[in-house]
């Protein structure tokens, strides 16, 4: 997630810092490495946010001046980084779609198929091997388990007043 080893490991540091302080908070009818994996996904978050502000301060230069009919003008490049506002409503399109799959009402094992596929990224074959599953039944379950988030994050964002 976040393509550097030395955040990785920064990370994930931070990670059990964060779950070794918030262990009084675990609820047993959620799968402890649920519950790791999602303190790890937001310190991961926050990392790439915290790096993207921090890249985003960087300034470009302006190319040469030209002349034009109402004078000397500078010709100014668009910043490739995202500007503030773009960072916030990504973050709040994410924020709003988290709170809709946390609202929606999964089996286990959807829940168990929707994170190792969407959330962990791993493959339909190293899924069917971390759910105990075949194949078509990880493929249904979640292709049942998107359709749910997807309902329960458009719900949530038109609860809230987030115009989809």
């Amino acid at each position: 997630m976040l393509r550097d080893p030395n955040d990785a490991q920064d990370a994930t540091q931070d990670t059990f810092i964060k779950a070794y302080n918030a262990l009084h908070k675990y609820r047993a009818e959620a799968k402890l490495t649920t519950w790791l994996y999602k303190i790890a996904v937001n310190t991961c978050l926050d990392h790439l946010e915290r790096k993207s502000r921090l890249e985003s301060r960087e300034t470009l230069g302006l190319d040469e001046p030209f002349e034009s009919s109402d004078g000397e003008m500078s010709r100014q490049y668009r910043d490739p980084n995202p500007t503030p506002l773009e960072i916030l409503l990504k973050k709040e399109v994410f924020r709003v779609a988290m709170e809709g799959y946390e609202s929606t009402h999964l089996s286990d094992e959807q829940r168990a198929t929707f994170d190792a596929y969407t959330l962990h990224e791993l493959s339909y074959t190293e899924g069917t091997l971390a759910t105990g599953t075949i194949l078509n039944t990880f493929k249904t379950r979640l292709n049942r388990a998107r359709m749910l988030v997807a309902e329960g994050a458009t719900r949530h964002a038109k609860k809230i007043g987030f115009d989809i």
